[in-house]
């Protein structure tokens, strides 16, 4: 990974050079992550403002929000 990880919400974000960003629950339990596949590599940390989750890829912006 190059992206530094981001926890909350009782997740754990890790941004991949293959263009995945796995998402972890948080716990003492080890446990497989769910992949979100991007479309190309998650080098940038991830950032959260008022409920949105944005990650930024090396080809695109991505917003992940609650309406």
């Amino acid at each position: 990974t190059w992206a530094t990880p981001y926890v909350v919400a009782g997740k754990v974000f890790v941004g991949t050079e293959d263009g995945d960003l796995l998402v972890f629950d948080h716990s003492r339990e080890k446990s497989e992550p769910e992949p979100l596949y991007m479309g190309s590599a998650v080098k940038k940390g991830i950032n959260v403002k008022e409920g949105v989750i944005y990650v930024l890829t090396d080809s695109f912006l991505y917003a992940f929000g609650n309406k």
